[in-house]
């Protein structure tokens, strides 16, 4: 908790307004995300490309795994305890307008956020809404968001776009 007592000092020698932080005490276990593979030697053995694929396959389904605890782990049992269940959800009703397409939410979303007096540093969104994003057309069908041509890194807003599977699609 933070009491935000800010305020212009009286004068030379009086005394300064005194802010508080209150902290609470709270631990989270550490989890092992892994996995592994049953292969034998000599499978090994005879085809060299192998370890590769397996390494290259076991990487993918940790990093997938890394992502979606982080994101929506639930904290119970041994799951991450996930950024989503710990936000503070999206106020639809108080930011939103009917008219609202999707990167209106987005926009009002950081709104919320910065009036909470946080800072939005990224966006994640599911592959299929950056799509429909980035697929956006003016009326004489010229893309608003991106060139097909010359890629750049993916923003919005000024913030970084971040595409996971994880996220489900229409939520941000």
């Amino acid at each position: 908790a933070f009491t935000d007592n800010a305020a212009p000092q009286a004068g030379e020698g009086a005394a300064k307004a005194k802010s508080d932080l209150t902290y609470t005490k709270q631990n989270t276990p550490v989890q092992t995300l892994a996995h592994w593979f049953a292969v034998s030697r000599q499978v090994l053995a005879d085809a060299p490309g192998i370890q590769s694929n397996i390494d290259n396959r076991g990487r993918f389904g940790l990093a997938r795994l890394v992502e979606n605890q982080l994101l929506t782990g639930d904290g119970a049992g041994n799951n991450l305890d996930g950024l989503i269940p710990n936000a503070t959800a999206y106020a639809y009703g108080t930011y939103s307008v009917a008219s609202d397409k999707k990167i209106d939410r987005i926009r009002r979303a950081i709104l919320q956020i910065s009036l909470a007096d946080f800072a939005a540093n990224a966006i994640v969104l599911n592959p299929t809404d950056w799509c429909d994003i980035e697929l956006t057309k003016t009326d004489d069908n010229a893309y608003l968001f991106a060139n097909p041509a010359n890629q750049t890194e993916a923003r919005l807003w000024g913030k970084r776009v971040v595409e996971g599977n994880s996220m489900t699609a229409a939520e941000f």
